[in-house]
């Protein structure tokens, strides 16, 4: 039986959980080593709950698809329509997406690092 232990130990360590919706509480989220979410329904305080147990806590950022409706400026690039993700597919080869792309990628990193 101590294998069965030593098994539940390592599994626990490389625990991951993919989350894409509002988060209610972070109590189920602390129960993993690292959590996967959008950061749009992430609170700065849920993010420092998740900090203060440890769970690594990484922002998901599509680079090839923008969900809801695209910005103007950003009507060019879109290549087609993903009905079933409700979400436009985005030309990752256009520079103001690829802009957009980055921006985005510095806001998600400034929320995160501003978490004490």
């Amino acid at each position: 039986m101590a294998w069965l232990s030593l098994f539940a130990k390592a599994w626990a360590l490389d625990s991951i959980c993919f989350y894409y919706n509002k988060i209610d509480s972070v109590r189920e989220l602390i129960n993993y080593q690292r959590a996967v979410v959008e950061s749009q329904y992430l609170s700065k305080k849920q993010l420092l709950t998740l900090k203060k147990a440890t769970t690594k806590t990484y922002a998901y950022l599509s680079v090839g698809e923008i969900d809801g409706s695209v910005p103007s400026h950003l009507k060019k690039a879109v290549k087609t329509r993903n009905d079933g993700w409700k979400s436009s597919v985005m030309d990752v080869s256009n520079s103001e997406f690829q802009k957009y792309i980055l921006d985005k990628a510095k806001e998600l990193l400034d929320f995160g690092g501003n978490v004490t």
